[in-house]
């Protein structure tokens, strides 16, 4: 289980190097930029569930209810459910928030974590930080304040879903008999941690997330009696 904190290693310090190629997130065209990261998502159809009503779990009244309802379905990797990063967002935004799971969520099918990341990486656009912040910045007004903030977005996007992958190998131990009350706590946890994560005005407080969720699955992995 080595991997798991060496991820959230590697997570700190891609964390620091967007912050600094890209700097502050600007306010200009918050619109194009929802819009690339959803690129590789399917379309949003008259049937694809946007509402709290349309999905299964998410009219539970608390957030451990609905991450033990989530964690019970067995169509899961479909999606029906509302991410709890998803819930407090209204409209459009919305909307792109669960386009970009539904972009990612195809790579849990990946056993391999290393492809598993290589994955989520084509399905939020992003290769090479440094060369694609470098390509931002020859750019001019406010054509460069929508890549470079297009660029913080995708880096950001992929960070959460490293958040979301702990989740899914939590999950996971469930079938080796860890115990399901210790599973949603942790899920629990790292969704509150994945919100102040967006809620974070600067780059140090994103670190700090950062690391209080790598403690997180440390202490989960003890509690549960898995070799790290």
């Amino acid at each position: 289980m080595k991997r798991g904190i060496l991820i959230f290693v590697t997570i700190l310090i891609f964390s620091g190097l967007v912050y600094a190629a890209v700097g502050p997130r600007s306010t200009v065209q918050t619109t194009t930029i929802e819009t690339t990261l959803i690129i590789e998502s399917p379309p949003i159809t008259t049937s694809t569930p946007t509402t709290i009503m349309q999905f299964k779990c998410s009219t539970l009244g608390t957030l451990q209810e609905r991450i033990r309802c989530r964690i019970g379905l067995k169509e899961e990797n479909e999606l029906n459910y509302l991410p709890e990063e998803c819930k407090p967002l209204l409209g459009r935004k919305r909307v792109d928030c669960i386009k970009l799971y539904s972009a990612t969520n195809k790579c849990f099918d990946i056993k391999d974590e290393d492809g598993k990341l290589n994955c989520a990486r084509s399905a939020v656009n992003i290769t090479d930080v440094r060369q694609e912040a470098a390509n931002c910045k020859i750019k001019l007004g406010n054509e460069k304040d929508a890549c470079m903030n297009n660029l913080k977005a995708k880096a950001y996007g992929l960070i959460k879903f490293r958040f979301y992958n702990l989740e899914y190998r939590a999950q996971q131990l469930k079938d080796k008999g860890v115990s399901e009350d210790l599973i949603v706590k942790f899920i629990s946890d790292l969704e509150l941690k994945k919100q102040s994560f967006n809620d974070a005005k600067s780059s140090a407080e994103r670190k700090q997330m950062i690391l209080d969720a790598r403690q997180l699955w440390k202490d989960f992995l003890v509690n549960a009696g898995v070799k790290k």
